[in-house]
C-alpha cells in the first residue's frame, strides 16, 4: 500500500473514530439537558393541570358555604319546615323538574345533612337528561353519619375533595351549618358537588390548553402507559399529589399526577400529553453540531493531508523514486536529492552515504572478481597446458609401453612384462589423478560441458562392466550385474556416466577383498536408478556427509593403502547432478556399501527394445553377426561386445534352426559354438562349408574345447577359446568384415602417429601416416582411404582446408573420419564439424584398445550409412 494512501486512511479512521466519539458525547450531554428541561416542563404543566382541577372546587365551596352560613337554614336543619324550600329554593332547582343546564355550571348536587347524618333535602342534576332529581341511593350510601365530609372541628372551615362512588365520582365541598354571625355549635352540613365527567375535563383542557385524561386506579382497563405510571405514582413518596413523566414516542410525552379522595386515599391519576418540542429542537440541534463538526474535520483532514503529503509524504517518494532510478540503472555513482534538516534529509544523506561506501565496495569487488578471474584464467591455462604437457609422453610411455609388452616389436621375456606391467599400472594410476585433476578444474571453472546424445543404457552398463572386469581378475571378487528390461533411451553424455560408474565400481573393488560387486539398473517413477553395492570394508556414518567433498576420502589413511586423490566422488556426484540427477549412499563398517545414483526420464522417452526380444526388427543397415550357441549368456556377452562397434547381432540357443537362421538372415559372420545338443557345430561348421551359397560366410569357432586344427580344416577362418578378451573377439570380427582396411593417420605429433599406426597395423589395417599440408589432400583425394584419424588442434588452415573437403567431395563419400582432441572443443569449434564426421576423440589418455574400438565403430558406422543411402545394397 503506498505511504500516501496509508496517511489518507489514518487521518480519515482518526477523524471519523474523533467524530463517532463526539456525535456520542453530544447526544449523551447534549440530549440529556434537553431531556431535562423537557421533563421538568412536563412536571410543571402536570401540576398546573392539577392545581387548575382543584381550584374548580373553591365556586363548589364558596357556594356551599354560602348555604351553610345563614342563620335561615341554621334554624331549618333543626326544625325542618317546608316552607323554607319552597320559600328559599328557586323553582328550577326542584327535584323533578327540567333545568337550565347554565344554572348548574358549579355544582350538580346539593344536600342538607343533620347532625345526626341524615339528608333532610337534597337534589341531583343530570346534565345528560337535562332533569333535577332526588339524590341517588348510591350517594346516600357514600356518606355515612361518621363521613370526614360531615366532620367540621373548625367551624370556620370547610372539607374538600373527591368523593369516589361506584359508577362516578364527584368534586364535592362541605360547610358545618351555623349562624349568620359564624356561631356554632354546627346543627349539620351543607355538600355541594359535581360529576368530574367530559364537561368538567373540557372546561380544565380550556384553561390549561392541552389535552388531559382523568383515570380510576381502580379501573381494570388501564392503559400501559397509565398503569406503569401509576405504579410509579403509589411508591413515589416526594410529596401528597407526586407527578410522573414518561415519554410516548419521538413525537409526544405525557405527565401524570395522582389525585385522592376526601379520606386521602388514591382515587384518580392525572394525564396531560404534550409534544416533545423542546426534545426535537435539542436533536435537531445536535444534528446540526455534528454536521458542522464533520465539516469542520473534513476541511481539516483535507488540510492535514495536504501538508503531510507536501512536507512527508512527497519529499519520501520523490526520495523512493530516485532510489528506485538509481536501482534500475544499476548506477551507484548517482545520488539523490537533499533538501530540509528535518529526518526525512537525514535519511536522503544517509543514502547517499550507503551509495558512496556501496561504489567503493562495488568497485573493490570488481577488483577482485577481476584478479580472481584472471588467476582463475591462469590456473585453468596452467593446468590445461600442464595436463596436455603431462599426458602427452606419458600417453606415449603407457601405449609404447603395451606395444612392447604385446610384443609388436620383437619378444620380451617374462620379467620385463612384469616390469611393463608396473609400468603400465602407474602410468594409469598418475593418468587418472591428472584426469581427475582437469576435471575438477573444469567444474571449479564452469566449463565442464555435457555432449548429451540417445543413449541405450542397459548397453552402455554391459559394456562398462566388461571394461571393469580387469579391476577384480586377481581377486576373489565376482562383478554381478541386474539390469531391468524395457529401460528408455534417454539423452545422456555417454563418456561422462561410463566415467560414474566406472569410478564406483573400482572405488568398490579396490575396496573389497573378496565377495561381490553388484550393480543394479532399475527404473524408479520419473527416475532410472543405478546402484552400485560391494561386500567392502564399508563407510563409519560419521563420513557420510563429507564423502562427496574433494579431496576427501572416508579414511585419510586409507590413501597410502588404497591409493586415490580423493577426487572421483566429487566430480561423480558433480557430473550427476549436471544431468538433472542425484547421488547417495548407505554403508555399514564391515558390512559394505552401496553407491546409488538417479537419471531422469524425459516425459516422452520410448523403452530400449534390445535384439533378444526384436530380433525380426534387426536394422539391415549394419553388418549382422549370427551367434550361435546354447548358452544364452555366452550369447549376451557377444551382444554387449560387439553391439558398441555398430554391428546388429543375432542370437540362435536351438542348433536345430541354425541353418534355416543363417539362410534367412545371410549375416557377415557367424560366431558358432561347438559343443550344443541336438546338434553340434562341427556339424553345422561341414553343412555351410559344402552349401555354395552360404559357403563363404566368415565363421568363428568360439568355444571351450582347444581343437584349432580340426576347426581350420573343417573351414573355420577364426579359432577362439572361451573366455576371450573384448579387444580380441572385435578384432577379429572386424577382419573378417572389412578385410584390410586403409587408414589415413594425419597428425602433426609423431609420437602419437607412430603409436597409432603401430596399433593399426598390428592388427591388420593398413596404416598410411601423411603430414598435415597439401599433398596430403592430393593424396587421400587420389586414393581415397576408408577412414581418415585428423587431428585439428589447433585449427590450422591447411586441418580445415582437409576437413571441408573431406565434408562436400563426392570421390570421398565413403570415407569416414575421426577427430582427435587435445583439449575440449568449445561449440564455435563444434560448428565447423560436420555430420559426416563419424567420432570426435580425446586424444591425452588413447590407449591402443580404444583406438581399436573408435576404429571399428567409425568403419561400421560408416558401411551402415553408405548402404542406408544406397537402398540397402553395396
Amino acid at each position: 500500500m503506498k505511504l500516501w494512501l496509508k496517511t489518507v486512511l489514518i487521518i480519515g479512521i482518526s477523524l471519523v473514530v474523533v467524530m463517532i466519539l463526539l456525535s456520542l458525547l453530544l447526544g449523551t450531554i447534549v440530549l440529556e439537558r434537553f431531556t431535562a428541561y423537557e421533563r421538568e416542563q412536563t412536571e410543571q404543566n402536570a401540576a398546573r393541570a392539577a392545581t387548575v382541577f382543584w381550584n374548580t372546587t373553591a365556586a363548589i365551596d364558596q357556594y356551599a358555604n354560602s348555604w351553610a352560613f345563614w342563620d335561615d337554614m341554621y334554624a331549618y336543619i333543626a326544625d325542618p319546615d317546608p316552607d323554607f324550600i319552597e320559600d328559599q329554593v328557586p323553582p328550577d332547582l326542584m327535584p323533578g323538574t327540567t333545568a337550565d343546564p347554565t344554572n348548574f355550571q358549579v355544582m350538580q348536587t346539593l344536600l342538607f345533612v343533620n347532625a345526626a347524618g341524615d339528608i333532610v333535602w337534597g337534589l341531583f342534576y343530570d346534565r345528560q337528561q337535562q332533569t333535577v332529581f332526588k339524590p341517588p341511593a348510591s350517594l346516600q350510601a357514600a356518606i355515612p353519619p361518621d363521613h370526614p365530609l360531615l366532620q367540621h372541628p373548625d367551624l370556620t372551615h370547610g372539607n374538600i375533595g373527591i368523593l369516589m362512588l361506584p359508577d362516578s365520582q364527584l368534586l364535592v365541598a362541605s360547610r358545618p351549618i351555623i349562624t349568620s354571625r359564624g356561631k356554632g355549635p354546627s346543627q349539620g352540613s351543607v355538600l355541594a358537588s359535581r360529576v368530574i365527567d367530559e364537561y368538567l375535563i373540557d372546561k380544565i383542557e380550556k384553561t390549561i390548553n392541552k389535552p388531559l385524561w382523568l383515570y380510576r386506579l381502580t379501573a381494570a382497563d388501564l392503559p400501559a402507559d397509565v398503569q406503569k405510571a401509576a405504579d410509579a405514582l403509589l411508591q413515589s413518596s416526594s410529596s401528597l399529589t407526586p407527578t410522573v413523566v414518561l415519554p410516548i414516542d419521538e413525537q409526544s410525552i405525557a405527565g401524570y399526577t395522582l389525585l385522592r379522595d376526601i379520606s386521602g386515599e388514591p382515587a384518580l391519576i392525572l394525564r396531560i400529553e404534550e409534544p416533545r418540542t423542546i426534545y426535537q429542537q435539542g436533536v435537531t440541534g445536535v444534528y446540526y453540531l455534528i454536521a458542522a463538526l464533520c465539516i469542520v474535520a473534513g476541511i481539516t483532514g483535507i488540510g492535514m493531508t495536504g501538508v503531510l503529503h507536501l512536507l512527508v509524504v512527497r519529499r519520501l517518494a520523490h526520495l523512493d523514486s530516485s532510489v528506485q532510478q538509481i536501482r534500475a540503472a544499476n548506477d551507484l555513482t548517482s545520488r539523490v536529492a537533499v533538501s530540509g534538516n528535518d529526518e526525512i534529509a537525514s535519511l536522503a544523506r544517509s543514502i547517499n552515504a550507503m551509495l558512496a561506501a556501496l561504489e567503493r565496495l562495488m568497485a573493490e569487488r570488481a577488483a577482485a572478481l577481476a584478479a580472481a578471474e584472471e588467476a582463475n584464467q591462469l590456473k585453468s591455462r596452467f593446468i590445461a597446458n600442464m595436463s596436455h604437457e603431462l599426458r602427452t609422453p606419458l600417453n606415449s610411455i603407457i601405449n609404447f609401453t603395451h606395444i612392447i609388452k604385446n610384443g609388436m616389436r620383437g619378444p620380451v621375456t617374462p620379467e620385463q612384462v612384469a616390469y611393463l606391467d608396473r609400468v603400465t599400472v602407474s602410468g594409469n594410476h598418475l593418468l587418472g589423478l591428472i584426469n581427475d585433476i582437469l576435471d575438477v578444474s573444469k567444474i571449479e571453472a564452469g566449463r565442464m560441458e555435457l555432449y548429451k546424445e540417445p543413449v541405450a543404457l542397459a548397453e552402455l552398463v554391459q559394456s562398462t562392466l566388461s571394461s571393469a572386469e580387469g579391476l577384480v581378475k586377481e581377486k576373489p571378487v565376482r562383478i554381478h550385474h541386474d539390469i531391468a528390461k524395457g529401460l528408455p533411451v534417454i539423452e545422456l553424455d555417454r563418456t561422462r556416466i561410463r566415467q560414474i560408474l566406472l569410478n564406483l565400481v573400482s572405488n568398490a573393488a579396490k575396496f573389497t577383498h573378496e565377495g561381490s560387486i553388484n550393480v543394479r539398473v532399475w527404473p524408479e517413477k520419473q527416475d532410472i536408478m543405478i546402484s552400485v553395492t560391494d561386500t567392502g570394508i564399508g563407510i563409519a556414518a560419521d563420513k557420510f556427509d563429507t564423502i562427496f567433498e574433494a579431496f576427501r576420502q572416508a579414511d585419510e589413511g586409507n590413501t597410502r593403502s588404497y591409493q586415490g586423490s580423493g577426487l572421483g566422488l566429487s566430480i561423480c556426484k558433480r557430473l550427476v547432478e549436471m544431468h538433472g540427477g542425484r547421488i547417495w549412499m548407505q554403508s555399514r563398517v564391515g558390512e559394505g556399501s552401496t553407491f546409488c545414483f538417479s537419471l531422469p526420464i524425459p516425459p516422452h522417452a520410448e523403452p530400449f527394445m534390445d535384439e533378444t526380444r526384436s530380433e525380426t526388427e534387426v536394422d539391415h543397415a549394419s553388418p549382422i553377426v549370427m551367434v550361435i550357441d546354447d548358452d544364452p549368456s555366452a550369447i549376451e556377452i557377444v551382444k554387449t561386445y560387439l553391439r558398441q562397434v555398430g554391428y546388429a547381432v543375432i542370437g540362435v540357443t536351438d542348433s536345430r534352426h541354425a541353418l534355416s537362421e543363417i539362410t534367412r538372415w545371410q549375416p557377415a559372420v557367424i560366431i558358432l559354438d561347438i559343443l550344443m545338443p541336438y546338434q553340434n557345430g562341427w556339424e553345422i561348421l561341414a553343412t555351410l562349408k559344402n552349401n555354395t551359397p552360404l559357403r563363404a560366410i566368415p565363421v568363428i569357432c568360439y568355444t571351450i574345447v582347444d581343437e584349432k586344427p580340426m576347426g581350420l580344416s573343417l573351414g573355420a577362418d577364426a579359432y577362439l577359446i572361451k573366455p576371450i578378451e573384448e579387444t580380441i573377439l572385435r578384432r577379429t570380427v572386424q577382419q573378417l568384415v572389412d578385410h584390410t582396411a586403409r587408414i589415413v593417420i594425419v597428425d602433426p605429433d609423431p609420437v602419437v602417429a607412430d603409436m597409432v599406426a603401430t596399433c593399426l597395423d598390428q592388427n591388420g589395417y593398413q596404416a598410411i601416416r601423411l603430414g598435415e599440408n597439401q599433398s596430403t589432400l592430393d593424396t587421400i583425394i587420389n586414393q581415397p582411404p576408408d577412414l581418415v584419424i585428423l587431428d585439428l588442434i589447433p585449427l590450422s588452415a591447411d586441418g580445415l582446408a582437409l576437413l571441408h573437403r573431406l565434408e562436400h567431395d563426392e570421390a570421398l563419400r565413403s570415407t569416414a573420419v575421426i577427430v582427435l582432441q587435445t583439449t575440449e572443443m568449445t561449440e564455435a569449434q563444434r560448428a565447423h564439424l560436420h555430420d559426416r564426421i563419424i567420432r570426435v576423440v580425446q586424444k591425452d589418455g588413447m590407449t591402443p584398445e580404444q583406438i581399436l574400438v573408435q576404429v571399428q565403430r567409425a568403419l561400421t558406422q560408416q558401411k551402415t550409412r553408405a548402404k542406408t543411402e544406397s537402398g540397402g545394397h553395396l
